[in-house]
């Protein structure tokens, strides 16, 4: 048999950057947030886990996308973590969003400190993709489009298509990851 033995515990004092990742959240999704740090203890496994949790309650975003929650859970769990510093990252085993909607309804995702270093890293390459199509350096982008993905393109069709589409829609004036 394995016992496990869940604890959350209300947080009165966190980090400078982990409050920064609550008023990035507030700032990005308005409503209200609660945030605990939660211990899941286990009799069967060699390491016990350690996870931070927002919960977003009052916020337009919920009903909006209420077809995709996790859209709205990864977006909580990757804001928090691209706030902390490598040893702030460190102290938790993963990061848990929770929705509470307005029907009651509670959705909850758990997002490990793996899975959010790998979006953080490849948070790095749209920003590099974005920045170049800011800048009209379309044909740079060639590198970043893979011949190995499950369909075939032609990379001079997708550029050209690319600068089709710059010109119909104008600059590009925000970036915004909702998921």
């Amino acid at each position: 048999t394995v016992s496990l033995i869940l604890i959350a515990v209300s947080c009165d004092s966190i980090t400078d950057n982990e409050s920064k990742a609550i008023d990035d959240i507030l700032k990005f999704y308005g409503g209200a947030c609660k945030y605990s740090v939660g211990f899941i203890e286990s009799t069967d496994d060699k390491e016990d886990k350690k996870y931070f949790e927002i919960e977003l309650t009052n916020s337009v975003a919920l009903s909006r996308y209420a077809d995709r929650p996790e859209w709205t859970t990864s977006n909580l769990a990757y804001r928090f973590y691209k706030h902390l510093n490598l040893e702030e990252r460190q102290t938790y085993t993963h990061i848990r969003g929770t929705l509470l909607l307005d029907n009651g309804d509670k959705i909850k995702h758990d997002y490990s400190i793996e899975e959010l270093e790998v979006v953080d890293k490849k948070m790095k390459i749209v920003s590099d993709v974005i920045e170049k199509i800011k800048q009209k350096k379309f044909d740079d982008l060639k590198s970043y489009l893979n011949p190995e993905n499950n369909f075939t393109y032609n990379k001079d069709d997708v550029i050209n298509d690319l600068k089709n589409y710059e010109s119909q829609f104008g600059k590009i004036l925000e970036f915004r990851l909702f998921g």
